[in-house]
């Protein structure tokens, strides 16, 4: 049968080809649009479709409302999804069903929607990590100047997978992006590299600014000041800069960047989305938190979970080591440890990304903005 597209969530219905001109409602959403014409055999038992079918179409999953507003045209599945303009037709969705279907994508990214292809990618990208480690490691000791550019494209690479996770869930895919390097080095190493250290870097513009100013009133300011605040613009270590100020700069430069890091997933969302140039409209980003505030704490509180999953991992697997050298054990099963914490980072991220992805796509409609 014909699979068509809800206008505003862009969930998936089959309909019989004699549904074709009908309205129907979109039950994850409560969306009103027109199913569009459907070619249909002539002669077909679709042609024959009684009335009480059509009220039922989709099995079940779209229904006949004759009494609802001028609806949206369905989008046929063949067609290319893009990012719906914003429009008030795509308010008609209920809040309820739009928290129902987005918290029906997080559980199914839990399972990496238990699929066998979604499976394979993400063992392969956790062998590439993995490899990536090993081999900078051992370059590290031999060719101390290939390991850093080796650790660079590694790391490129990686956030430019994180990227595409993102826009496939903004598209509302479940697969995960397919891992390929065409050789086009700027669209895929460098150009994600930028984004996601622009994202980061904004989240910590205000924390920066302020412990700069505060030790410029100290008398500590400078070269060293200057080149450490622009290592943690760039994701360096805020201890560096913090241990600097004083006591009172240090708790406000640290509620800054909690704040700052709330506003992260928005930052990572534009630049995966809608390039560079949408981080110069903060007033944008801000509105659009504030029209979608508990979506919006869902998806940083998703993010974040998933961040102190590997944290917490991080202490495990730390603690099991130092038990391990303590009592003098063999050492040499160790150096698995490093790849079984990549194995919980690269679950973790992804899941981070898809929830920044799912929250585009399901809450759209009350964006300050539309990307075409």
């Amino acid at each position: 049968m014909p699979v068509i597209r809800c206008p505003a969530c862009k969930q998936r219905y089959e309909v019989k080809a004699a549904a074709g001109g009908r309205r129907a409602r979109c039950r994850s959403c409560g969306q009103v649009f027109r199913i569009p014409p459907l070619d249909s055999p002539a002669g077909s038992a679709e042609e024959e479709l009684r009335l009480s079918d059509l009220d039922r179409l989709a099995t079940g999953q779209a229904v006949e409302d004759p009494g609802a507003t001028k609806p949206a045209a369905a989008i046929p599945v063949s067609d290319t999804v893009s990012y719906a303009p914003n429009q008030e037709a795509a308010g008609a969705a209920t809040a309820g069903g739009a928290y129902r279907a987005y918290l029906r994508s997080l559980a199914r990214s839990l399972a990496l929607s238990l699929s066998t292809s979604n499976l394979i990618t993400f063992l392969v990208a956790w062998v590439i990590l993995s490899a990536a480690l090993v081999a900078n490691l051992g370059l590290g000791m031999f060719c101390p100047c290939v390991a850093p550019i080796l650790a660079l494209f590694a790391y490129s690479w990686y956030l430019s997978f994180q990227l595409n996770v993102v826009l496939e869930a903004a598209a509302g895919e479940d697969e995960l992006p397919a891992l390929t390097f065409t050789g086009d080095w700027l669209e895929e190493i460098i150009l994600p590299f930028i984004k996601m250290a622009a994202a980061t870097g904004l989240a910590r513009v205000p924390a920066t600014i302020f412990l700069m100013l505060s030790l410029a009133q100290q008398g500590a300011g400078g070269l060293n000041v200057l080149i450490l605040a622009l290592s943690f613009l760039l994701g360096g270590n805020y201890g560096l800069l913090l241990e600097q100020a004083s006591f009172r700069a240090q708790l406000v430069g640290g509620l800054l960047l909690v704040g700052g890091f709330l506003l992260w997933p928005m930052f990572v969302l534009v630049v995966a989305v809608g390039g560079l140039p949408g981080l110069l409209r903060l007033d944008l980003m801000i509105l659009t938190i504030f029209k979608s505030l508990p979506a919006y704490l869902l998806t940083a509180a998703a993010v974040y979970a998933s961040e102190a999953v590997v944290l917490g991992t991080g202490l495990l697997l730390g603690a099991i080591g130092l038990g391990v050298i303590i009592k003098g054990a063999d050492v040499s099963w160790l150096l698995l440890l490093p790849l079984l914490l990549i194995l919980v980072q690269l679950y973790t991220r992804i899941i981070a990304m898809r929830a920044i992805g799912y929250y585009y796509f399901h809450f759209k409609h009350r964006f300050a903005w539309s990307w075409g």
